[in-house]
């Protein structure tokens, strides 16, 4: 063999190199597959002579096909299942993402790939809740989470993230693997459906509860009115708590038909000055001003936000809450600015009062339905819930601060945030 190894590098031959597969057929009648390397050695171009090697690789092929198939139905079911699969390393940065990915975060994988989750979570909050969560489970137990992450678009995507730690042969943590999914629609749908819920509690508890205690605190003054008139006395105050009575109702009654228009898309959206808007009804706010209250305005800037004539109930009835939870003389002021917001200009309405103020663990109930203050006013708490509902309808946001910083003691400022438009 080495002097026909010495014999073909010391000549002057072509040599052409080649391998190949061969199916064969076994006395036995088996199958084998058989890889042969051949060389072959030309003379003068014409082959001279043919060396070679075979190789029984039965086993191995079918090993080969084996791992071939079954990478092809990973492969599918990976980019047909509706969740994204991904994997991270033990400092949670991923490591492999679907193409799912792209359908329900907007990003390809390659663009997730060395980010974390942190990245593509809303907020501060949001991060630090998840990290709790992230690290509790590298004990070694499955998890499943809902949290909302942020799509490329901008937009909010309800997910819900399940997986479980991954190890090495010595138990050490290599990271995460898992699944998420997109449950937006299934998030959207709870909301919706709760939000029926307290629609149709809202129209079924207002006749049979506020309704009905006014009418009757209303018939009770009637009554007393009555008498003293058979009496020959006339008593003005009874009669004007009557006509309060009636009147509390017919607004209640009122404010719960905006509520439904709202809710049932009738409020038209058009183009409104607030400038202009509080020039025009500064006469009605002045009509719920008692002797000694006063309303003063800080107009900066022209703002123009799409909205409807509604609007005009938003700051009546945020004048309206400061007047009737004052002790004593209100003194209201009303800036009109703009601001910028998340590279957004909106206009910002400030309504600030000297009353007794809101301590901070009301505030965040405030503007839920039947939610009252601290003060001995009365009424449904149907005012600042009708206002929440038309500033959200109308794409800003609304709440409640101390005027004076850190001292709620001092009165409170009501903040109306809208986005601005040009004409």
């Amino acid at each position: 063999m080495d002097k026909v190894k010495q014999e073909i590098k010391s000549a002057k031959h072509d040599r052409k190199l080649s391998s190949l597969d061969n199916r064969i057929i076994r006395p036995d009648g088996s199958e084998r597959i058989i890889h042969s390397e051949q060389m072959t050695i030309f003379q003068d171009g014409e082959p001279d002579r043919v060396f070679g090697a075979d190789q029984d690789v039965t086993e191995r092929k079918q090993i080969e096909e084996a791992l071939i198939k079954s990478e092809d139905k990973c492969r599918t079911l990976v980019e047909y299942v509706n969740d994204c699969i991904w994997e991270t390393d033990k400092d949670s940065h991923f490591t492999y993402v679907s193409p799912r990915s792209q359908d329900i975060l907007g990003y390809e994988p390659k663009e997730m790939m060395g980010k974390t989750p942190y990245d593509f979570m809303p907020d501060d909050a949001t991060k630090e809740m998840f990290a709790i969560v992230y690290q509790d489970k590298i004990e070694g137990k499955p998890f499943a989470v809902e949290y909302p992450f942020t799509h490329k678009d901008g937009c909010l995507v309800h997910a819900r993230i399940s997986g479980e730690p991954t190890f090495d042969n010595n138990g050490g943590f290599n990271g995460f693997i898992g699944l998420t999914s997109d449950v937006t629609k299934r998030i959207l749908a709870e909301e919706q459906l709760e939000d029926a819920k307290d629609q149709a509690e809202l129209y079924v508890d207002l006749p049979g509860h506020d309704i009905n205690n006014m009418n009757q605190v209303a018939i009770g003054y009637a009554e007393l009115t009555w008498n003293a008139m058979e009496q020959g006395v006339c008593d003005p105050s009874m009669l004007e708590k009557t006509m309060e009575m009636l009147y509390n109702s017919s607004k209640l009654i009122n404010n719960v038909r905006k509520i439904q228009k709202i809710k049932t898309g009738e409020v038209k959206p058009e183009i409104v000055d607030l400038g202009a808007l509080f020039k025009e009804a500064s006469g009605r706010y002045k009509s719920i001003l008692r002797s000694g209250d006063n309303i003063n305005y800080n107009i900066e800037c022209d703002c123009k936000v799409v909205a409807s004539d509604l609007l005009k109930d938003v700051f009546l009835n945020l004048i309206s809450n400061a007047v009737k939870h004052s002790a004593g003389p209100a003194n209201i002021d009303i800036e009109l600015t703009k601001v910028y917001e998340c590279d957004k200009e909106y206009c910002m309405v400030a309504v600030s009062d000297n009353g007794p103020g809101i301590p901070d663990e009301k505030k965040k109930e405030l503007f839920h339905r039947f939610t009252r203050g601290a003060t001995k006013a009365k009424g449904t708490g149907l005012d600042l819930y009708l206002v929440k509902e038309l500033v959200e309808n109308f794409g800003g946001c609304v709440w409640v601060e101390d005027r004076v910083p850190g001292n709620h003691t001092k009165g409170s400022k009501f903040v109306v945030l809208l986005p601005r438009v040009e004409t």
